[in-house]
């Protein structure tokens, strides 16, 4: 099974900041293990794999640390989906979440640099398909988006302005409902 690093939750309110010594990276700061993966010192695989357990309808891990890593990376568009095994409970004792896991902090330094860049521009170059709408092509009303069947698609390059509003959905999403007004440019991955 795969899923988006931010698909899963963390389990508890905090992690240390270095990995412990049953690790492939020991007592390496989580910052420098997102570096050497961002720079290319390291690969995504030589990271275990993430166990997930499902609980009140989320995906929850233990393996608080690399989820750290891995949402970072998907954050900086250094991956996208991960493998993951699904495992069947978290203790009680261990479930310290205080957020319902969206976010966790992290006790001291963390190492590193790449946990601190902004999230960068999506790069239209990498977009496998490209889709333009407008108010005469859907029969746009009362400034309601249109349904995806509505959606007149063509195949394009795209002409995004600045001032226009672009929604991005995943590909294996069935709901492709797009949010704009006259003139819509989308870009599907």
């Amino acid at each position: 099974m795969k899923l988006y690093p931010s698909e899963i939750r963390y389990s508890q309110d905090s992690i240390n900041n270095v990995f412990d010594n049953k690790s492939t990276y020991r007592y390496t700061y989580i910052g420098e293990t997102l570096d050497d993966l961002c720079e290319g010192k390291s690969n995504i695989e030589d990271i275990p794999t993430i166990s997930v357990v499902r609980k009140n309808g989320q995906w929850f891990t233990l393996d608080n640390r690399r989820l750290w890593v891995f949402r970072h990376l998907e954050r900086l568009r250094k991956c996208t989906k991960i493998p993951v095994k699904q495992s069947y409970s978290i203790p009680d004792e261990k479930f310290t979440t205080n957020n319902d896991g969206k976010t966790i902090k992290v006790r001291g330094k963390k190492g590193g640099r790449w946990h601190k860049k902004n999230t960068p521009p999506k790069s239209l170059a990498d977009d496998t398909a490209r889709c333009n709408w407008s108010e005469r092509q859907t029969g746009l009303q009362n400034g309601q988006p249109p349904s995806s069947n509505q959606i007149t698609r063509q195949i394009s390059q795209p002409r995004i302005s600045p001032d226009e509003r672009i929604t991005i959905r995943d590909p294996e999403e069935q709901d492709t409902t797009l949010h704009n007004h006259n003139i819509c440019s989308c870009v599907i991955l």
